[in-house]
C-alpha cells in the first residue's frame, strides 16, 4: 500500500509463527478488543439503567449505519466494481421488495404468517450474518498461520458452529415474545426443556474438545495459532453469555440484543474495510482507476465523516416514518398511523423496507468477500504478493 493506514496500519511481525490479518497490535485493537463494547452496553443497560431503546438509538447513529456506509464505500462507489459486478450490484436491490411482499401477502391471506415468517428470518440472517463474519476472521487466521482454512479445516469448521449457533436454539425456545408469535405455550414441553438442559453440556464437551486438540497440535508442532484462538477466546464468551444466561444479562430485549451482538461486528467490519479501502484505493491518487471509492476513501476522517452522514440520513428518514420517538427525530410522522389493510400501517411498510436494505447490505457482502476465488481481493488484503 502507499502509506500507512490511519490507526489500523499493517506492520510485520515481530513473532513469524504467529501471523495477522493486519498487525498484531491493530489486530487486537480492532478485530478483537471490540468485544468490550457489548460487554459495556449491558453494563450500561443493566448496570446504569438506560433504557435499550437509547442504547439502540446510538449504536445505529454511530457505529451500524457506517458499517452499512464502508460496503457501499466499495462497492457503489468503485468505478471497477461497477464494470464487473453491475449486474449484482442493481439486482440485490431487488431484496429491498422482500418486506413489503410479506405485508402484502399478509393482507391477502388476512394472516401475520407471512410478516412474522419475514421477520423471523431476519433475524436469523442478521445474527449469521455477525456470526459468519467471525468465523471469516477465523478463517483468514488459518490461512495465515499455514493451517486448512474454512470448510478444509472440519474440526474447526464444527467446533466453531456448534459453539455459535447450538445456543441459539436454546435461546428461541425461551424467548417469550417469540414463543407468544408463534402461537407456543410460555411452558417448555419436556422436548424442549431436554434441549435447554443438554445445550450447556454440549458447549462444555465442544470446548473441551478444541483445547485437546490445540494441545496435539502444539505438541505435535510445537507451535499455536494464537491469534485464531484468542478471537474465539473473545467472542464466544458474550455469546454464551448472551444465548444461555439472559438473567445475567439482565433479561433484555431484542433491541439491546441486537446492539450488544452487532457492536462489536461493526468495529471489525468498518476497520477491515478501511484496511482494504487504504490498500487499493490510495495508489489511485488522480482518482481515474477506481472514480469515487478513491475520494471518499483519501483520509480516515472524510471515511467516518461520510460513514456518520450516510447513517443519519438513511436511520432518520426510516424512523421519521415510522414514528419512532428517538432524540433529534423531526417529530410523529402523520403517515406512521396510515392504514395499508389489516393491522398493518405505513410504519410496518417502513420498516419492511429497511430491513430489507438490512438484506441487501447482508447479501452484497457474502458475494463480495470471496477471498478464495477473488484473487485481487486477497492481493488487497495483503494475503498474497
Amino acid at each position: 500500500m502507499a502509506q500507512p493506514a490511519v490507526s489500523i496500519a499493517a506492520e510485520p511481525d515481530a513473532r513469524p509463527a504467529s501471523r495477522w490479518i493486519i498487525g498484531a497490535r491493530a489486530d487486537l485493537l480492532w478485530l478483537m478488543l471490540p468485544v468490550l463494547s457489548g460487554y459495556l452496553c449491558l453494563y450500561v443497560s443493566v448496570g446504569l439503567g438506560v433504557s435499550s431503546l437509547l442504547i439502540w438509538w446510538f449504536w445505529n447513529l454511530f457505529f451500524n449505519g457506517p458499517h452499512f456506509y464502508a460496503t457501499l464505500s466499495r462497492t457503489y462507489l468503485d468505478k471497477q466494481e461497477w464494470q464487473q459486478r453491475g449486474s449484482l450490484l442493481i439486482g440485490s436491490l431487488a431484496l429491498v421488495l422482500v418486506g413489503p411482499l410479506a405485508i402484502w401477502l399478509s393482507v391477502r391471506t388476512a394472516s401475520r404468517v407471512p410478516f412474522l415468517g419475514f421477520w423471523f428470518f431476519g433475524v436469523l440472517w442478521a445474527y449469521y450474518h455477525v456470526v459468519r463474519q467471525h468465523y471469516g476472521f477465523m478463517a483468514l487466521y488459518q490461512k495465515k498461520n499455514g493451517e486448512r482454512a474454512g470448510s478444509d479445516n472440519a474440526l474447526d469448521f464444527w467446533i466453531f458452529h456448534v459453539l455459535m449457533f447450538g445456543p441459539v436454539v436454546s435461546w428461541l425456545l425461551r424467548y417469550p415474545e417469540l414463543r407468544e408469535a408463534a402461537g407456543l405455550s410460555f411452558r417448555l414441553s419436556t422436548v424442549e426443556s431436554a434441549v435447554v438442559a443438554a445445550t450447556p453440556l454440549v458447549v462444555a464437551l465442544t470446548i473441551g474438545l478444541y483445547v485437546v486438540k490445540e494441545a496435539l497440535i502444539y505438541r505435535h508442532r510445537g507451535t499455536i495459532n494464537w491469534p485464531k484462538s484468542l478471537l474465539l477466546l473473545a467472542y464466544v464468551p458474550l455469546h454464551l453469555l448472551l444465548l444461555l444466561r439472559p438473567t445475567v444479562a439482565g433479561r433484555y430485549d431484542i433491541l439491546l440484543f441486537n446492539a450488544v451482538v452487532t457492536l462489536p461486528h461493526n468495529f471489525q467490519y468498518v476497520a477491515i474495510v478501511w484496511f482494504y479501502n487504504v490498500n487499493r484505493y490510495r495508489p489511485d491518487r488522480e482518482r481515474r482507476q477506481y472514480g469515487w471509492a478513491s475520494v471518499a476513501s483519501s483520509s480516515v476522517l472524510r471515511f467516518a465523516a461520510l460513514g456518520v452522514l450516510y447513517s443519519a440520513i438513511f436511520f432518520y428518514l426510516r424512523w421519521y416514518l415510522e414514528g419512532q420517538a428517538v432524540p433529534f427525530s423531526f417529530g410523529p410522522s402523520r403517515w406512521s398511523d396510515l392504514g395499508l389493510g389489516g393491522s398493518f400501517k405505513i410504519a410496518d411498510l417502513a420498516a419492511a423496507v429497511w430491513i430489507g436494505f438490512v438484506f441487501h447490505h447482508q447479501y452484497l457482502d457474502q458475494r463480495i468477500w470471496k477471498i478464495h476465488s477473488d484473487r485481487q481481493l486477497s492481493r488487497d488484503l495483503l494475503l498474497v504478493a
